[in-house]
């Protein structure tokens, strides 16, 4: 989106947060303390806390890091959206190749 500004202001230009969805053919189950999730195509089992859990299920494509901090706050009772833990980690997730940005 570009904004003309006024006066002393320039031409700026702003970019859209991505969403983020799940990567497709990942197998992931909920266990006892989180969710174990299977990558058969590389090779690879992840083993993700509830906290990374919860992140990796708002993972669906139409939720950006704002979104997914603010729903996390809401389901534990937290007074301010944990942006940075989340932005964290969705870092980690989409390096370990378990999700990615769309948008």
């Amino acid at each position: 989106m570009l904004n003309h500004g006024q006066g002393d202001k320039s031409l700026r230009m702003t970019k859209a947060d991505p969403f983020y969805r799940r990567i497709g053919g990942l197998d992931h189950n909920e266990i006892e303390d989180g969710y174990f999730v299977s990558d058969v195509a590389r090779g690879k089992v992840h083993f993700l806390n509830p906290t990374a859990a919860a992140v990796f299920e708002l993972c669906d494509g139409a939720h950006d890091a704002d979104a997914i901090a603010s729903a996390l706050a809401a389901a534990f009772g937290l007074a301010i959206p944990p942006k940075s833990d989340v932005e964290a980690c969705l870092a980690s997730l989409r390096d370990e190749g378990l999700i990615e940005a769309v948008r």
